[in-house]
């Protein structure tokens, strides 16, 4: 039978609703645009927040309903992953091959392909796309895919892109507008999927629904409920409730330790990494009962101030730059004995985290993650 373009790509969309509703409900929720010049197949957001996709006839017509319907599901998972509006200032080569890596997953194990009639997963070129190695873990975030990338570029040279990631950077929306769009149509989708959600996408869902927390809040409250420990009777302060002789006042034994981890690698702006000091600043002016101790890492020590004090961030030197490792940080700080109350985690996510500790942590995220620490909270700058 010969299909012409819209009538291919309605029967995808029919085939994935039937065997990954969620996704045919998020392909549904489209505006699909026909454009030659497109080559293959890209999204865009919109600035009403709707998510547009271009597709040349061609390209949709050379493809198989179910290879058709397994680059829709591609198409979804850009868009669920934020990549249309995540470059940044990165190399877009390898950015592409990295959001292609986390979103086909593994080869053995592929994140991504319909069925055909006989069973098989319909995957387009499926020699040559990317995929993650098996030496590396499927749960990082697309940062930690493209660090691993850029220092092995060479293995990278003949993988083919399956879609047009060009049209990513046609994109109306950006930072927290683009954030609500892909909010708006997670949970769209997610209603109309009747609880048939990859599991994936409900952490995504979650993250989301963390950026909405006032972060700052939630530093301040973290902090505060680690105040230093209980008070003792003396006789050389004055009673403030009751200033007579004879009346004891009060001092407390010692102040707590809250130690920040402050991620440092080259995907962190200045911008957010005042964002954060400036937060750092307001509770070490404010909190008498809280002494802060600031590490700064990106996959080495950086610099370390006990205790820090407000306006310390004005004369950091800051080296970083590199890679992002947040599991040795935490080791360095048990090694020093530098943890107490608690820690605070501030980084983008491009990273592995580690086990669960004994200790009350704070993780404060600059994106969204798919895989974020285990213990804790973790809430998403907002």
């Amino acid at each position: 039978m010969t299909y012409d373009a819209e009538r291919a790509l309605a029967d995808a969309r029919c085939l994935l609703l039937k065997q990954h509703p969620w996704y045919g409900h998020a392909a549904m929720a489209f505006c699909w645009i026909r454009c030659h010049s497109a080559g293959t197949m890209g999204v865009r957001l919109r600035d009403d927040g709707a998510v547009e996709c271009l597709y040349s006839p061609k390209f949709v017509t050379d493809l198989s309903i179910p290879e058709l319907a397994t680059v829709i599901q591609h198409e979804v998972e850009h868009v669920v992953r934020g990549h249309c509006v995540r470059q940044s200032g990165r190399d877009p080569h390898l950015w592409n091959i990295a959001a292609d890596m986390v979103v086909n997953g593994r080869k053995q194990s592929p994140r991504i392909g319909v069925r055909d009639a006989e069973g098989n997963r319909a995957i387009p070129f499926r020699d040559t796309i990317p995929w993650i190695p098996p030496t590396l873990p499927v749960s990082c975030p697309t940062d930690f895919y493209y660090n691993y990338i850029e220092a092995h570029r060479s293995r990278c040279a003949t993988l083919r892109i399956l879609d047009n990631h060009a049209i990513w950077s046609t994109s109306q929306l950006h930072g927290r507008h683009a954030e609500a769009a892909v909010a708006a149509l997670l949970q769209e989708a997610s209603r109309r999927a009747r609880g048939d959600i990859p599991s994936h996408v409900r952490l995504t869902i979650e993250a989301y629904r963390a950026g909405q927390i006032c972060w700052r809040s939630e530093l301040r409250r973290f902090v505060q409920q680690r105040h230093g420990g209980m008070w003792k009777r003396t006789y050389s302060r004055t009673n403030r409730r009751r200033d007579a002789f004879g009346v004891p006042g009060r001092r407390r034994l010692k102040k707590s330790t809250i130690s920040a981890i402050v991620d440092v690698s080259g995907s962190i702006s200045r911008r957010l990494l005042n964002a954060f000091f400036s937060e750092l600043d307001s509770i070490a002016r404010h909190t008498a009962t809280v002494s802060l101790n600031v590490l700064l890492w990106d996959v080495r020590y950086c610099g370390f101030f006990s205790p820090y004090r407000s306006g310390d961030w004005k004369g950091m030197q800051v080296t970083g730059g590199g890679g992002t490792d947040m599991i040795a940080p935490f080791k360095w700080l048990e090694e020093h004995g530098a943890v107490d109350a608690g820690v605070v985690l501030f980084t983008d996510g491009a990273c592995l985290f580690p086990e669960r500790r004994p200790y009350p942590l704070l993780t404060i995220l600059a994106t969204p993650s798919l895989d974020p620490p285990t213990w804790g909270r973790t809430i998403t700058l907002a």
